[in-house]
């Protein structure tokens, strides 16, 4: 059973040199030893080249070993805010979602995870981002061998 979840983690791992485009991720170059993952916890795994598409396109999987939502929660909260000099009530919009994270591969990975923003939301995340281009807030982790890591991410509007 190990064996089959290396070699699911070893095609992860094995990634594809292709650049990603769209809002989806922000994946130009792949780097070794690097795992992506999209917002909805999808591993990027390589697409083989055929006779008719030499170059397909990266593709996003599913992969509940590599990657698993361990929750996903929103939440509306008042709070007092000076908007033109006047003092008003307010209501943010929090959404939370924490990620479980498996290395099973026998060297440590980083794990870069893209996170969708909504038009007018900011990150609310600690950690916070490594960098956010539009309406993408890319988080990296390391994890080593074997390990399970927590990314907590969050934003507000």
């Amino acid at each position: 059973m190990r064996t089959l979840f290396a070699s699911a983690v070893g095609l992860a791992l094995f990634l594809v040199s292709l650049p990603v485009t769209g809002q989806q991720s922000t994946v130009s170059t792949v780097e070794p030893n690097t795992v992506y993952v999209d917002y909805n916890c999808r591993v990027l795994t390589a697409t083989h080249p055929s006779k008719a598409n030499p170059a397909p396109p990266p593709r996003y999987r599913r992969n509940s070993v590599v990657c698993h939502i361990d929750y996903s929660n929103q939440s509306v909260h008042r709070k007092k805010a000076t908007i033109k000099g006047v003092q008003k009530t307010v209501y943010v919009t929090v959404n939370e979602r924490e990620y479980l994270l498996q290395n099973t591969a026998d060297q440590s990975v980083t794990f870069v995870v893209d996170y969708l923003l909504r038009k007018g939301w900011q990150v609310d995340s600690d950690p916070q981002p490594d960098e956010v281009k539009g309406s993408v807030a890319t988080f990296r982790v390391i994890a080593q061998p074997g390990q399970i890591v927590r990314l907590h991410v969050g934003s507000h509007s």
